[in-house]
């Protein structure tokens, strides 16, 4: 059962984290995702909302009735119990679904996306990858939610352990510390942070952060603090080998008191002051992406209990922020994705449309103008049915590469849909605009020297229309280009018309 007014499963850093992540997610699927945590005790959304009834209202559908909320309540609720993918419909009609993602005992994450018109578009295979929508976000979402977990769950772990602030030299809470590495994205800097907030924690004055080498099977020194950190960035580790390379195998801290009396065969280290080590993993899930590791503590001979504990809490966070560039990537992966064509590479529909609201306001507020004109191939299904899709498909790609080619370089090109093109030009009225639309129209038709074959000529008609000067609405500069471009097919093909 939701336990209603249980400890949130994420403290504030962690949905910070999870929020940049569910933003392109959300982009990549093209509907609104938001998380919820199991226990009742929070949503992570781009808005903030209190509870379940208040979140699904928008993301069922606009003035959905009690009855829907408690049917996505339900399904939410199913989703925890039986820990398998829920789907639940408003009274509109539309789909959302309730995705598990268990952890332990203490409960579950559920993320929850839509609305769709169609359940089926969470299980068809999306964009051609062979895999449902939801096994993708699952794929992607259920590690790094578990890795927020463990970190949330390490920190709140702190009053526990009876630390001696002083250790932190200065930084007053691991919050502190955390929130320090979380604005670093250059990989060397956030290295070189990593290290210093660790030894500061512990209170060392030597130190090195290594990472995992996978394809070598060795630990590779990113960075180092010390008298030796010269030498020390140079030295690679077999996995296994050594107390670094233990603790990158096993995946457990380790912290060594004595070394000659733990370890005799490291007795001779000349260049540490003292005789302890400390050894902690950065771990991502089930996962060991490197080792922090610890010698020559200030002010103390020996690391302490807690000193393993606050740095395997630190260690925690420290690794999503070394995978958060990976991450950040991936974000910035899905938000290309949500916003191409996958065959020619343009922009696809949906993000034609933001940007012409986007550029809509820019108009109303400078008191501006732009143009928009839609093209279109001429007899399209011949060809597919002539030649077959494969060749459609480098018609289509042709024709893009033409269009890309023609317009300039602030002009915004996508692909519509089918084998319809649209492009919108800021700054233009219709008169330039006509110039830009005759050379995509030459362009084309100029098109067979480069397709072997196909024998007859390519062609496309083009529309154009201007707003303000033809319509004050983004619905109406659509409609009157979309117009002057069939007016073009009706009058002849292979023509440019502008809408008067």
């Amino acid at each position: 059962m939701i336990q209603q007014g249980a400890r949130p499963l994420l403290g504030i850093a962690e949905v910070l984290l999870w929020r940049e992540f569910q933003e392109a997610l959300s982009a990549f699927a093209g509907f609104p995702l938001i998380l919820y945590d199991g226990r009742g005790g929070q949503y992570a959304h781009l808005d903030a909302y209190s509870d379940i009834h208040t979140a699904m209202r928008p993301v069922i559908a606009p003035g959905c009735t009690p009855a829907c909320v408690a049917a996505s309540k339900k399904a939410v609720q199913e989703a925890i119990e039986k820990g398998t993918l829920q789907t639940t419909s408003c009274h509109a009609g539309r789909h959302i679904f309730a995705l598990p993602v268990p952890l332990d005992l203490n409960g579950a994450f559920v993320v929850i996306g839509g609305p769709v018109n169609t359940p089926e578009a969470f299980s068809l295979p999306w964009r051609g990858s062979g895999r449902a929508i939801t096994d993708i976000i699952q794929g992607l979402s259920a590690p790094f939610l578990k890795s927020l977990y463990a970190m949330s769950l390490g920190r709140t772990r702190l009053p526990e352990l009876d630390i001696d602030r002083k250790l932190a030299r200065g930084v007053h809470t691991l919050d502190q510390v955390c929130r320090s590495i979380t604005p670093v994205l250059d990989k060397e800097e956030l290295y070189d942070a990593i290290l210093d907030r660790s030894s500061e924690l512990v209170g060392a004055e030597r130190g090195s952060l290594m990472l995992v080498d996978r394809k070598r099977n060795v630990l590779s020194v990113k960075t180092a603090r010390g008298a030796s950190s010269g030498f020390v960035r140079n030295v690679i580790v077999p996995l296994g080998d050594g107390i670094a390379g233990a603790t990158a195998v096993t995946g457990v801290p380790i912290i060594v008191r004595d070394i000659e009396r733990e370890s005799p065969k490291r007795a001779n280290r000349t260049w540490y002051r003292t005789k302890s080590f400390l050894s902690v993993p950065l771990r991502l899930d089930n996962r060991v992406l490197g080792v922090i590791n610890m010698a020559d503590k200030r002010e103390a001979d020996v690391f302490t209990d807690s000193d393993m504990q606050i740095l395997n809490t630190f260690a925690n966070y420290a690794s999503i922020a070394l995978e958060r560039g990976t991450y950040h990537a991936m974000s910035e992966e899905f938000k290309a994705l949500s916003m191409a064509d996958p065959l020619t590479g343009m922009f696809n529909r949906r993000f034609f449309t933001e940007r012409l609201y986007e550029e809509l306001e820019r108009v109303k507020r400078h008191k501006e103008f732009f143009t928009v004109f839609f093209i279109d191939i001429d007899d399209f299904k011949f060809f597919n049915d002539t030649y077959g899709h494969r060749t459609g498909d480098e018609i289509l790609k042709a024709v893009a590469n033409v269009i890309k080619e023609a317009v300039r370089t602030m002009d915004v090109v996508a692909r519509y849909g089918g084998e319809e093109f649209a492009v919108m030009l800021p700054h233009t009225v219709k008169k330039d605009a006509f110039v830009i639309a005759e050379r995509v129209r030459k362009g084309v038709e100029e098109l067979n020297k480069n397709l072997e074959t196909v024998h007859e000529t390519v062609t496309c008609c083009v529309g154009v229309s201007e707003l303000p000067g033809d319509a004050d609405t983004i619905e109406n500069v659509i409609h009157k280009a979309d117009t002057a471009m069939y007016l073009a097919k009706k009058t002849g093909k292979n023509k440019v018309v502008v809408y008067e």
